[in-house]
């Protein structure tokens, strides 16, 4: 039982250590969109581990790149 609070308490201690960001401020902040999108394109496993991390980098990427920064920050804001 006691193995089980251990291990409990282990999962919740590393997840609290996670930051994740939205595709607003994946647009607003240009180095930090491309170093992510660079790390998680450059390793697969990363979307295993920052999932929606990576995915808000990756579509932050595409909308800036379609749609430029402004008309991207607005749409993302907008959702």
């Amino acid at each position: 039982m006691k193995k089980c609070l251990y291990v409990l308490v282990a999962c919740v201690l590393a997840a609290c250590g996670q930051e994740y960001h939205t595709k607003a401020w994946y647009i607003e902040h240009d180095a930090e969109r491309a170093s992510r999108f660079k790390v998680c394109e450059n390793d697969p496993a990363q979307y295993l581990r920052q999932g929606s991390d990576c995915l808000n980098a990756k579509e932050a990427n595409a909308m800036v790149a379609f749609y430029g920064k402004e008309a991207a920050l607005k749409a993302a804001r907008e959702k």
